[in-house]
């Protein structure tokens, strides 16, 4: 039987295991390891010499190789809170993106409006600002690259190796400063071994993806990797106007490598990637309405009153049924590429010098609806952006194992941005928009034609030059006792223009007739001034007013220390501190010239943290527990404030230094393996992160009323205090198929989110919610074959990701959908 099955073609001979693993397939129990792949390095790839980290016995836990402090080290041997998702974890939960890593780590949040607006959050902290001109509180790098913009992260991860999740500052030997935390993120290094793998699923709204990667030697000093993907799916949200199903997803992307090892002491790996996205995403659907003040008041002009102004009916209805009568067909186009070298010497004593140079662009091409409504009120509001980046790494890091060990280096980072954020009012936005405001007065004969089809183009060009010098060392007391210390200097040199142009709509022929409307001192001059009036509620002012260059040079010091002392060779406590710095940054936004309050260049956002930590395994490895306590305080926190303009009795938002935050809490994550084959993971945390000082706070919905509020001793928006994740995998065999061990799995897991503001309004809280998946498979031991059934949102809880108001302060709220449940399958094999 064996001999004609050799004989039989291969794709017969796949059909077969197929089939044979699908009949094989058995159920249930609960998911998930955090076991991540060791690395090896180039020259051991080449001449397949052992790992350097022993691999686990079957009932213990793998051990993890991490490159944090840019060296490889035993993640338990690191003073700092981390998380780490291993590559062949991820594939075998069918992680594929940071849209769903982050269910894994309780203290990390990761919001997506759309790929331009994409917040993260660690520890309560982050920046949800999107503003062209300012830095970000988490930082995301790949292969030791930063990327800026964190829409970049918003792609499928291809051939991940690994994810560290750091939390807390980390201002040393990052190429940029960060002051909540940082993503790093390392794909497979080509390998000298010939493997082929493709990942193949199906599921319902339509989903596909399929997955491959090939890897193999060229001759003796040269192999490859190329990796390619492609994911679709159809939306979740029914647009009942247009006919289209919006929130869809379609990715694809590449990534190839090439790694040259023409002897032991030097490699060069140098990588090229391209990403595209073309989703009808994101919209959120109507949620609330106001119709009173938190004072009892009546809410005047409300979004019911509005509509009936101009012929329109709300679609509000259940949320969850998924409905959106929105007028502009949705679509966010974004690509990405770039191109890295990696360059290792190993030189005499031991040590290693290391060069990472990297260029990277990033584009993104929206159209947008963000009245969210069937009605023509903003026809488009659009940020057309595209960025450049280049970076250069020189590092060198003395031998392992000595005294004294350390890292140091030079870095330099160069940053272009051209963004365009364009508003085209439609031909129902000046009855809209009006009602409430001065504008009422004019007549809609003159007003309507004047704002419909009007577009601003508000022009950005902000430019970054970085620099800086960096250097952490170790010195080992003895072998329990070690102290570390680490010290950067950031030099920054950014400059930035901005210009508004207007065009459209039909000229202000009869203006003359209303010029003495008291909607502000003085008197319309040109359209412009009507429409500056429209869109910001505050004086109007001459063309080009509002037009600027900028330039801002600023240089600081960030670093941080550690005591750490080894109890004994499985437990590891720590006490440390660690100072992160954001530049302050060129604020690339309309701010009204009225406005005493509003800063061009905003102050540097720096953050001191304080955490002591144990890092534990116990029964011989086969329980991992870690824990941290932590403190961070942040000053200069940037944020939007509120200003209120007396003259014309409105009130504008404005990005600025806010006052104080502090996040403080506790972090446990512990793993486990009771019996051969079962491993159980579980995360937890309580995050308090609030507001010290904030005056001048952006006022919640129901105290619109108020011309100023404080959101002093108030919770962080996306800081949930509680947060939780567990998981467990259990693997056994079931006898030999096609002359192979065959062996039957499942893993699941669930991740508890609590309450959370989205904003400042009890309108915008996100409730709690939990989210189950579940994966039931077979696979050959050898892993050449694999089939899975999966569920995602298993119980299909019907949550919120985010909640805002709408654009017009007519009293109204629009939230982001959670997944549905989502069923498929996965075959997978590798030969």
């Amino acid at each position: 039987m064996r001999d004609k099955l050799a004989a039989a073609p291969r794709s017969s001979l796949l059909i077969s295991k197929t089939i044979g693993l699908l009949l094989a397939s058995t159920a249930l129990a609960s998911t998930c390891a955090f076991a991540a792949e060791t690395a090896e390095p180039a020259q051991q790839q080449k001449k397949t010499k052992p790992a350097e980290i022993a691999v686990a016995s079957p009932a213990q836990i793998e051990e993890i190789v991490v490159t944090a402090r840019k060296r490889s080290e035993k993640s338990q041997d690191v003073p700092v809170a981390l998380t780490v998702l291993g590559g062949k974890h991820l594939q075998d939960v069918g992680a594929v993106n940071i849209r769903e890593i982050y269910r894994e780590v309780p203290t990390l949040q990761v919001t997506i409006p759309n790929a331009r607006n994409t917040t993260l959050n660690i520890r309560g902290l982050g920046s949800g600002i999107a503003n062209d001109g300012l830095e970000n509180a988490v930082g995301v790098f790949v292969d030791g690259i930063y990327y800026a913009r964190p829409g970049s992260a918003t792609f499928d991860l291809l051939d991940i190796e690994r994810v560290e999740v750091l939390r807390g500052p980390q201002g040393t030997v990052f190429g940029k400063n960060t002051t909540a935390g940082a993503l790093n993120i390392a794909t497979s290094k080509p390998s000298f071994k010939p493997q082929t793998t493709v990942d193949v699923s199906a599921g319902n709204y339509n989903y596909k993806q399929v997955r491959a990667t090939t890897t193999g030697p060229v001759n003796d000093v040269l192999a490859y990797r190329f990796s390619v993907n492609k994911t679709t799916r159809d939306g979740f949200v029914d647009n009942v106007r247009l006919g289209i199903d919006q929130n869809d997803y379609n990715d694809i992307g590449f990534r190839g490598q090439i790694l040259y090892v023409p002897n032991d002491n030097f490699d060069l790996r140098v990588t090229a990637d391209y990403d595209k996205q073309r989703n009808h995403c994101c919209i959120a659907v109507l949620k609330d309405h106001l119709t009173t003040y938190s004072n009892g008041a009546p809410f005047a002009n409300g979004i019911l009153s509005r509509s009936a102004a101009i012929g329109y009916t709300p679609l509000f209805v259940d949320p969850f049924e998924r409905k959106t009568d929105s007028d502009v067909a949705i679509l966010n186009k974004t690509n990405q590429h770039g191109f890295s070298a990696e360059a290792n010497w190993g030189v005499g004593g031991g040590y290693t010098l290391t060069s990472i140079t990297a260029y990277r662009e990033w584009a993104f091409d929206p159209t947008n609806d963000w009245d969210y409504l069937g009605a023509s009120i903003l026809a488009a509001n659009n940020t057309v952006s595209h960025q450049s980046q280049f970076s250069q790494e020189l590092r060198i890091a003395s031998p392992k194992g000595e005294k004294f060990e350390y890292v140091g280096g030079l870095y330099y980072f160069w940053q272009h941005i051209k963004s365009d954020n364009l508003n085209t009012f439609g031909s129902d936005a000046f009855k809209y928009i009006s009602p409430g405001t001065g504008l009422s007065a004019i007549p809609a004969a003159l007003g309507t034609p004047a704002l419909t089809g009007f577009t601003t183009d508000d022009h950005a060009e902000p430019k970054t030059n970085s620099y800086a010098a960096f250097g952490q060392g170790t010195y080992h007391v003895d072998d329990q006792l070690s102290l570390t210390a680490g010290l950067r200097y950031t030099w920054e040199n950014k400059t930035a223009s901005f210009i508004r142009t207007n065009s459209g709509g039909a000229p202000l022929s009869a203006f003359s007739s209303v010029q003495n409307i008291p909607i502000a001192p003085g008197v319309f001059v040109s359209q412009q001034d009507l429409v500056t009036a429209v869109r910001n509620g505050v004086a109007p002012t001459a063309a080009g007013a509002t037009d600027f260059t900028q330039d801002h040079s600023e240089g600081a010091l960030s670093g941080g220390t550690s005591l750490n002392y080894k109890f004994t060779d499985d437990l590891l406590g720590y006490v440390s501190f660690n100072r992160g710095y954001k530049s302050g940054g060129i604020n690339v936004a309309y701010i009204s010239p009225s406005n005493p309050n509003a800063k061009r260049v905003l102050d540097p956002e720096t953050a001191n943290s304080y955490e002591i930590g144990l890092k534990s395994e116990w029964f011989n490895n086969r329980l991992r527990l870690n824990t941290a306590l932590f403190w961070e305080d942040v000053k200069n926190y940037q944020s939007t404030a509120m200003w209120y303009n007396s003259a014309t009795g409105t009130t504008t938002s404005y990005l600025a230094n806010v006052g104080k935050v502090r996040s403080r809490g506790i972090e446990i994550d512990a793993q486990a393996v009771p019996i051969e084959g079962l491993t159980i993971t579980t995360a937890g945390a309580f995050t308090d992160t609030k507001y010290l000082s904030f005056e001048n706070a952006p006022c919640a919905l129901e105290d619109s009323y108020k011309t100023s509020c404080s959101a002093t001793g108030k919770q962080v928006p996306g800081a949930p205090r509680w947060s939780a994740y567990v998981g467990a995998e259990y693997e056994w065999p079931l006898g030999d198929l096609l002359s192979k061990n065959v062996h039957a799995y499942v893993n699941g897991d669930y991740n508890y989110k609590s309450p959370t503001q989205s904003g400042t309004s009890s309108y915008t809280w996100v409730g709690a919610y939990g989210v189950a998946n579940l994966r039931i498979g077979t696979r050959f031991v050898d892993r050449s074959l694999d089939v899975s059934l999966w569920a995602n949102n298993l119980f299909d809880e019907e949550y919120y990701t985010a909640i805002g108001t709408l654009p017009f302060n007519e009293g109204a709220t629009a939230a982001f959908l959670g997944d549905p449940r989502t069923v498929g399958i996965t075959v997978r094999t590798t030969f």
